[in-house]
């Protein structure tokens, strides 16, 4: 299959991916679709914008290569544009110091026997989807919108077939976001199935030990899997 074929197959792929989950999502969580696109359409602003005021006062040439200090901001901007990891890695940061003294208090109240379950675990975790939904959408869009650009003023390097694979990787990203909100948003059947699926001995050692850890608290008619 040459380069051309793989490239469409592959964004073929993602827009029906995009189009599957975000019909799964839109059911319940409508406003997550329109989150996905808000940083998606803001990057492609943005850097629309950018490139236009770049070229006009002469930060990039007709290559593409960027010049003076604007050009200077805008590769720095690009970069950390970019750098999903850095997205990710931040809201994870977060994320863990809201439920890392949360889970530490939880086994040492529990060596008292008065530990409660850590709050605002899932929000936590929401933290971190949505650092890898924006990051992910926001560096689809600028992708998307520096091919198109390029492309159109002819920078070097740039060709039909290299703008329509980053365009297809662009939309790879989106569908990116798209997957891993639809996975978040049907954690809690992921979590009954898990429950579900848990052999007994495994699920009567985590209620053993969550029952220990929490001996003087009241307790619940439902049991560990509602506390």
């Amino acid at each position: 299959m040459n380069p051309q074929c793989t490239t469409t197959v592959g964004a073929i792929l993602a827009v029906a991916a995009i189009a599957i989950c975000g019909a799964q999502i839109k059911k319940k969580h409508a406003t997550d679709v329109r989150m996905i696109f808000f940083f998606f359409s803001l990057a492609v602003v943005v850097a629309s914008l950018l490139a236009l005021v770049a070229s006009n006062a002469g930060a990039i040439d007709s290559r593409g290569n960027l010049h003076g200090s604007f050009g200077e901001f805008l590769s720095l901007a690009m970069r950390e544009t970019l750098d999903i990891s850095r997205g990710i890695y931040l809201f994870s940061c977060i994320a863990i110091v809201i439920t890392a003294p949360q889970v530490l208090t939880y086994f040492l109240s529990g060596l008292f026997g008065v530990a409660t379950a850590p709050l605002l675990t899932k929000e936590s975790v929401g933290l971190v989807v949505l650092g890898i939904v924006k990051s992910s959408a926001v560096a689809s869009g600028t992708f998307m919108t520096v091919a198109v650009v390029g492309q159109v003023r002819g920078w070097d390097g740039w060709s039909r077939d290299g703008m329509f694979a980053m365009c297809m990787f662009a939309l790879m990203l989106l569908m990116l976001s798209f997957i891993c909100t639809l996975q978040y948003r049907d954690a809690a059947g992921l979590s009954a199935w898990i429950k579900k699926c848990a052999n007994p001995p495994s699920r009567n050692l985590v209620a053993s030990i969550h029952q220990f850890l929490t001996r003087n608290q009241p307790r619940t008619s439902n049991g560990y899997w509602d506390a």
